[in-house]
């Protein structure tokens, strides 16, 4: 099954070659939310995501955060560059304290909050499982499936749709898009497995 494109973003975008730069920003309460739809992979399992996560890892974000901007043709895409530090390796070559840049699908700026498919921001709250390719570039790592690839550990409530109009409404929120049924299936079997 297959969401299709409302804005040319998706992970792929992530990983293009171009122009970028890198600027530090905090999100505020008042930033107005936007969320657009990208052609991406629903996962039914657990075990279809692992399969295309080489890594898969527990991790923290330790409170650095950037734009990572990408030229790409005539446009500029954009995503938050997130700093974690591994608190545990599940799979992959990777080190447990080692800290990794991930690219999350949505960034702040203009006074926007602009998220694809209902992706949250990571937090310094959060203890997140996280499954991650390389980008192509080899500079960072990139969530497999958007928001799929991302699941806090301290978050025990279902994901529900919501259609938020302030940043603030968003506060503790792990996942706010149009998929929080398949959402809250895959976390479920991701808490299972790697909860413990």
């Amino acid at each position: 099954m297959k969401k299709y494109l409302a804005v040319a973003f998706a992970a792929t975008v992530l990983s293009f070659a171009g122009v970028s730069a890198v600027q530090t920003y905090t999100a505020s309460a008042d930033l107005t939310v936007s969320s657009v739809e990208a052609d991406y992979v629903v996962f039914n399992s657990l075990e279809e995501m692992e399969k295309y996560a080489p890594i898969v890892v527990e991790a923290k974000f330790n409170g650095k955060r950037g734009l990572k901007e990408w030229k790409v043709g005539e446009s500029v895409q954009k995503a938050s560059e997130t700093f974690v530090e591994i608190k545990k390796v599940h799979k992959g070559d990777v080190k447990k304290g080692q800290t990794l840049n991930v690219y999350e699908p949505a960034f702040t700026g203009d006074g926007l909050y602009q998220a694809i498919e209902g992706y949250n921001l990571m937090d310094e709250k959060g203890k997140y499982v996280l499954f991650l390719r390389p980008d192509m570039n080899g500079e960072g790592y990139v969530l497999v499936g958007m928001y799929q690839g991302k699941h806090d550990l301290n978050i025990t409530e279902a994901a529900t749709q919501v259609n938020a109009h302030s940043f603030s409404e968003l506060e503790g929120k792990e996942y706010f898009g149009d998929m929080a049924g398949q959402f809250n299936k895959l976390k479920g079997e991701v808490v299972a497995k790697y909860g413990k």
